[in-house]
């Protein structure tokens, strides 16, 4: 069975005139933590670390070694 790899957990959810949740901004905004609230929490499957079956936090030292490529989704 296969999880996402992120979560968002938000602290309010922003509905659009038929009450369903407003992805597009989330979707815009990804997991880089410059664009995302800052009262937003990220979680990741982080495979490296031997925690391929776990959500952990997501920091920005996770980003930048996603970026570098030493870090694998």
């Amino acid at each position: 069975m296969r999880f996402p790899v992120f979560l968002r957990i938000v602290k309010e959810m922003v509905p659009i005139h038929n009450n369903k949740q407003n992805k597009t901004p989330l979707r815009e905004q990804g997991v880089e933590h410059d664009k995302v609230k800052s009262d937003d929490k990220l979680l990741w499957i982080d495979r490296e670390k031997g925690k391929g079956n776990t959500y952990v936090e997501f920091h920005r030292d996770h980003w930048a070694d996603l970026e570098l490529g030493k870090a694998r989704l």
